[in-house]
């Protein structure tokens, strides 16, 4: 018989990118809003996520126009 070779692979949530790959996009919408609800415990409630395109970095953030 053949040896079968399963390969798994994690994203670490804690990680810019890990929260980024897994959250970032419309197509996890829900499970961004479930997961924010989750870590609010009913204190806030978040019903919808608008997501934009260009992330804002902290060099940006401060810049005078």
């Amino acid at each position: 018989m053949g040896k079968v070779e399963i390969k798994t692979e994690y994203i670490n949530l804690q990680t810019d990118f890990g929260f980024k790959h897994v959250f970032g996009s419309v197509a996890n919408k829900q499970a961004l809003i479930r997961f924010l609800n989750a870590l609010f415990e009913g204190k806030l409630i978040v019903t919808d996520i608008v997501y934009h395109d260009k992330e804002i970095l902290p060099s940006e953030q401060y810049s005078s126009v």
